[in-house]
This record gives C-alpha cells, structure tokens and sequence, in this order.
C-alpha cells in the first residue's frame, strides 16, 4: 500500500508508523526506485519482534511484477536491506519455528549446530507466505497484455458498489502456480484475456477463512484473513484506491483449520 492511505490503516486497524519510522521507509524507497529503476515501491508491513520491529517494503519491476523484491530495516537498522530468495532446503529448520515470535535480529541463528539458518532466512519465507496469502487486488486493477504480461490497468476506476462485496472479485497478486501459463491457451473475453485466467481468487480458500466487511465511515469494503491475524485489505468502490499491509508477529493461525 502507498504511505498516503495509512489514515484508513490507522482508522480502521489502529496501526501506524512513528515518524522516524517513516521517514526511514520513505528515504529508503526513494533510493531503491532510483538505484534499481523499479515501477512502484510499497509498504508492506511490520512484523513485531521481542527486541525489535521489521519494517518492509514490496517492489515490482517495469516489465512483470513477478517476483516480487522485498526490503527491509530494523528499529535500529535504518538502511534498506533485500530479503534473500526464500530457500526450500531450509523450510524444516524454519518450520520449528513457526510459533516463536521473531527476536528483531536478522543474524540470529535458529540452531546453534547450522549457522547457514538465521532469523533473516525466516523472515524471507514468513514474508512470502503472507503475501502470497493477504496481498489482494480487485478485478480490473490488472490485465494480462497480447504479449503475456500482467500489467497494471491505467483504466481502472475501482468496483461498483455490488462488485465490491463479492470474494470472487478479489485476486491473490501472487506468482501464478502454473509457470508455463504464458505458453498455454487461456479462455478469451472479446480476444483478451481475463486476469481470472491466471490469478486465483478469494472464493476459492477455506471457507470462512477471510472477513469482508465496512470501514467505519462506509466509504471503504475490508477484507481480513484469519490465517493471519493483523492482516488487512481495503477498496475503496468506484475509486481506484486499494492495498494491503500486515501489522503482526509473523506467525500463522493453523487452528483456523479446526475452529471453522
């Protein structure tokens, strides 16, 4: 989300940055735009830890969104680091972890006998699994181009009324599972392809498993996922305002599974 609509974060979810904080954020988003020619640099969120706090961005480049590039500081690391690319041969060591807050320090090793696994190797997958989770978009706010591309729609104008409180109209902004879809037939409307071709969509996790409701002023739909609590989306119908953020401790609800 841009830094400009955290008065709907802070009305809504009672979350916000300090100054020094996001003086931080947007020094550090500044630079990284400018240094790596990336299109748009967002907040993402905070993950809260013991010691201290991550701070992170999300980027995406001119030619594909996808991957994504994440950044982050710390409360008492200001410059903007990258988060490493989320290593599968880690996930056991990680998964250990699952349910112990993060201490606030990317070099903390999380077995004293590996040194090769630190707390900043959980932050990466942690970050991504999130993401791939809560970061959501509108039908219409993306298109996929004649040449494969999935590309921000300038045209969009936001949901109506009616379309916005319907899940089937709210799309995970992941990577598509399938990593050949550019190569494959995809069903065309009016010879262009709809992005429901390629990206899933809310209607399709667990029942339940999401909260969409009003902000307190009526002029905002939100969506809430209880897999991870402290996560929040909001559009704005008719608008082309929307986003998303996570303020939490990074750690997910596998109860929802039994509680629904």
């Amino acid at each position: 989300m841009d830094l400009e609509q955290f008065d709907v974060v802070q009305r809504c979810i009672g979350q916000t940055l300090t100054p020094q904080e996001r003086c931080n954020i947007e020094g550090g988003m500044i630079l990284r735009r400018a240094e790596e020619n990336l299109h748009s640099v967002q907040f993402w969120g905070r993950i809260c830890g013991e010691s201290c706090d991550y701070l992170l961005v999300v980027a995406l480049s001119y030619d594909n969104p996808f991957p994504k590039k994440f950044y982050f500081c710390t409360d008492t690391l200001s410059v903007m680091q990258q988060l490493p690319e989320a290593e599968t041969s880690k996930i056991d060591t990680i998964n250990s972890w699952s349910t112990r807050r993060f201490k606030g320090d990317p070099s903390l090793l999380l077995r004293e006998d590996d040194p090769s696994v630190s707390e900043l190797d959980r932050l990466a997958h942690v970050v991504r699994d999130i993401d791939s989770t809560i970061a959501l978009v509108p039908s219409g706010a993306y298109i996929v181009s004649s040449s494969r591309q999935i590309l921000r729609n300038s045209h969009f104008s936001g949901l109506e009324w009616n379309e916005a409180w319907l899940m089937d109209n709210y799309f995970h902004f992941t990577e598509p599972d399938d990593v050949d879809w550019r190569s494959k037939f995809l069903p065309t409307d009016e010879n262009l392809v709809h992005i429901r071709a390629v990206l899933k969509t809310v209607q399709q996790d667990l029942t339940d498993s999401w909260v969409l409701a009003k902000d307190n002023t009526g002029t905002y739909v939100t969506l809430r996922c209880l897999f991870f609590p402290g996560s929040f989306v909001f559009h704005q119908p008719e608008t082309m305002n929307f986003g998303s953020v996570y303020f939490g401790f990074g750690i997910k609800n596998y109860d929802l599974f039994y509680m629904l």
